[in-house]
């Protein structure tokens, strides 16, 4: 826009129209590699593909709190968190997701004060309890 000519000072105006029109013939200046670079950059999003990834069945955080807080009158002594995971995740591939949700809601939990996590050695058995309300 800069480079247009600007009214009073490239193009000064007169009392009466005279009819005529300013003719603006634009210059480009590119590099062959300029242009060839934004050739192949709108060829390659033509091109690109969307990839779905299919959702994998995971026990989140959420579903595993509401478990814990389904499971609090039972474990108002020390329990071991891998008896909590819902038995549909005990298969092979889904064991690990089972355990990480559990942690990672005991965690939660503990943080906001209604349960106790007790794991007495290094890589020993993670044990939670409910707190209890005095």
């Amino acid at each position: 826009m800069l480079q247009k000519k600007r009214l009073g000072v490239h193009i000064f105006t007169r009392g009466m129209k005279g009819g005529i029109r300013s003719i603006n013939t634009p210059i480009y200046d590119i590099s062959l590699y300029e242009l060839l670079k934004t050739y192949s950059n709108l060829q390659m999003q033509k091109s690109f593909q969307t990839i779905n990834i299919p959702k994998l069945p995971v026990f989140t955080t959420e579903e595993a709190i509401k478990q814990i807080k389904d499971n609090f009158n039972q474990i108002n002594d020390w329990k071991d968190i891998n008896e909590l995971i819902p038995k549909f995740y005990f298969n092979k591939n889904m064991q690990r997701t089972g355990i990480t949700g559990i942690f990672a809601a005991s965690l939660e939990l503990t943080k906001e004060g209604e349960i106790k996590i007790l794991q007495k050695e290094l890589f020993e058995k993670i044990m939670i309890k409910k707190v209890s309300n005095q």
